[in-house]
């Protein structure tokens, strides 16, 4: 019922670019109208891939654990991954991959900085730190140094930024206690947050539109995981894309071109838009009411025979094979031929 529901609003037009399976993410729009982006087959060490508008792609690296990529014209590709740190601790630091040389350069030591972004200038980075159990927005020089610029309370959480074209905003959708996920702009002039949304849905890696008058993210709102379009100056929200499986992550390239990490039930495509078309009714970024966080159900307050209908547990239910495996053995006495099963029941 939900698929042709989907199907009636009209699906995501757009030329699919990319489409091996099975994963394709962490978008960073790259030069000459190309694409960067992090694949994994399943089968071999993950890959950096280069894609370019004629359709050719190129390897560049294999990189295990990378959990960011942001490119620069000057400065090349910046990665995220965990490295071990004192023999004995796994900490994430930041990586520059030269893309003439292919080689990689560290540029952090222990930093715990798992999301970070090139900053308009060339030596300058912002990412998200972690010390403590607390986040932290920090601008990283140089030399590897970061500098505190915000940090959060216990409980609350930062994503993935991004920066404005005039390297003045870094956009993130931030966990605030009570209040739940939304989308804040910090100035790196005034040292100050605004919040654009202020609603129930869960936001994910923001943009800024290359005027910085716009912002685009994905969100869950309806239950749909979508690419949508903030106007800034109105806190209109508009919804650009409609998937039988959800939307990923968007990157945008300086020319407007958008392109979409969609998850289908065959592995994760890669979706160029040409052209953008609204699906359904636009909304509001700030609703005036909203659910406080800390009024949800919880383990004291929550009656599950409520919701469910309780029966005895009965172990045959659920105790069938799951897993199987041929045997064959041989000696200068005997031959055996055999099939050897295994299952458990739900509660192991």
């Amino acid at each position: 019922k939900d698929i042709e529901t989907i199907k009636a609003n009209g699906l995501t037009e757009g030329k699919i670019v990319y489409s091996q399976k099975w994963q394709n993410q962490l978008l960073t729009p790259g030069p000459n109208n190309s694409l960067f982006f992090y694949h994994h087959d399943q089968k071999h060490t993950p890959q950096i891939k280069q894609l370019f508008p004629d359709g050719t792609v190129k390897k560049l690296a294999s990189i295990k654990g990378i959990t960011s990529l942001d490119w620069h014209p000057q400065q090349g590709l910046l990665i995220t991954k965990p490295e071990v740190c004192n023999n004995k601790q796994l900490f994430s630091d930041l990586y520059q991959l030269d893309l003439d040389s292919l080689d990689l350069n560290r540029m952090t030591q222990c930093a715990r900085i798992s999301r970070a972004v090139w900053g308009q200038e060339n030596t300058t980075a912002f990412g998200i730190q972690t010390i403590s159990g607390k986040n932290r927005l920090v601008q990283i020089d140089s030399d590897g140094e970061a500098t505190t610029l915000a940090e959060l309370k216990l409980g609350e959480s930062i994503g993935q930024p991004g920066i404005s074209a005039d390297g003045q905003q870094i956009i993130v959708a931030v966990k605030r206690n009570n209040t739940g996920w939304n989308l804040e702009s910090f100035n790196l002039k005034t040292q100050q947050w605004t919040r654009l949304t202020h609603d129930n849905d869960i936001p994910s890696w923001p943009v800024y539109s290359a005027d910085g008058k716009k912002v685009y993210f994905v969100s869950d709102h309806n239950g749909q995981v979508e690419l949508r379009r903030l106007t800034i100056a109105t806190q209109s929200i508009e919804t650009l894309s409609n998937s039988l499986g959800y939307v990923r992550q968007a990157a945008v390239n300086t020319n407007g071109k958008i392109w979409l990490s969609e998850y289908t039930g065959k592995g994760d495509i890669i979706r160029q838009l040409d052209t953008l078309k609204t699906v359904g009714d636009d909304y509001t970024a700030k609703l005036p009411h909203t659910n406080p966080i800390n009024a949800l159900p919880t383990q004291k307050t929550f009656n599950p025979a409520q919701h469910n209908k309780i029966k005895p547990y009965r172990v045959r239910d659920t105790l069938r094979p799951y897993g199987w495996e041929p045997i064959f053995q041989a000696d200068s006495q005997s031959r055996t031929l055999g099939l050897a099963i295994a299952g458990h029941d739900v509660l192991g």
